[in-house]
């Protein structure tokens, strides 16, 4: 599959892969900030975005989408950088094409298997559309009976717009995330290892990576290194942009 994808600036590509329920377009500020050193492709995952839908969404299939959508850009090798579900598909794209990742960047995710913990926001998720919101500030009190923080809220109405009946929809493939999100909560079974250089970017107030999971990491990506960003949650790359664009052109900088 074909992804959508955005290019900014000039130098080494570096690929930005979203988390789960996010896009892009989330990543524009970072991209803008680290493109004056590097090619900057950002990319709409499967049933995300502007990209096209799909009812499966593994990690494997989500990977190769990834070298399609390289193919078709025409670049061979780039700097892999993922958030959270993101990650988990940078990792997976290393593991299985390490000649085309130059170096992998895992933001706040551990390649192991998640207990679901988005279970409300599941539910707000099928149960939208049944709401009929016909403005975004009724799609947000529709959503807050499910979902208390404003902060999640605002970014889960990213992926919300009207349709030509002036009802507010997904623009997101809600069903196929719901069906799918076991796999996507887990981590599929490896037997390669990549050997590059490697760096796990960590939010201090985040609770997504312990240091056991880090040490458990090093058995596919050996090379793994950890840089922690103070006064950060799982959304480091929103909460502490300077610290964290300064973090990842530290490593690239390092391992080229």
């Amino acid at each position: 599959m074909i992804l959508k994808s955005r290019r900014n600036g000039s130098g080494p590509p570096l690929i930005i892969l979203h988390g789960l329920f996010g896009s892009a377009d989330n990543w524009r500020s970072v991209a803008a900030q680290l493109a004056t050193r590097f090619t900057t492709v950002t990319l709409d995952l499967r049933n995300h975005g502007d990209s096209r839908h799909a009812g499966s969404m593994s990690y494997r299939e989500m990977a190769r989408d990834v070298g399609d959508t390289l193919d078709e850009l025409r670049i061979h090798a780039g700097h892999l950088l993922g958030h959270s579900m993101g990650g988990k598909v940078a990792m997976q794209f290393a593991l299985d094409v390490p000649q085309r990742t130059l170096s992998l960047l895992v933001v706040d995710i551990a390649p192991k298997r998640y207990p679901a913990h988005h279970r409300q926001i599941l539910r707000a998720m099928a149960e939208l559309e049944s709401a009929q919101a016909r403005s975004r500030k009724q799609a947000d009190r529709f959503l807050a009976d499910y979902i208390e923080n404003q902060m999640v809220r605002a970014f889960l109405l990213k992926s919300v717009a009207p349709g030509e009946d002036g009802v507010y929809r997904w623009r997101l493939n809600a069903a196929a995330i719901i069906s799918n999100y076991d796999t996507i909560s887990d981590w599929p079974q490896q037997t390669a290892v990549y050997q590059g250089p490697a760096l796990l970017l960590r939010g201090a107030a985040s609770d997504y990576v312990d240091n056991h999971d880090l040490n458990a990491a090093r058995r596919w990506f050996p090379a793994l290194q950890l840089q922690q960003i103070d006064g950060a949650g799982h959304w480091v790359h929103a909460e502490r942009r300077d610290q964290f664009c300064d973090a990842v052109i530290r490593f690239l900088d390092s391992s080229t």
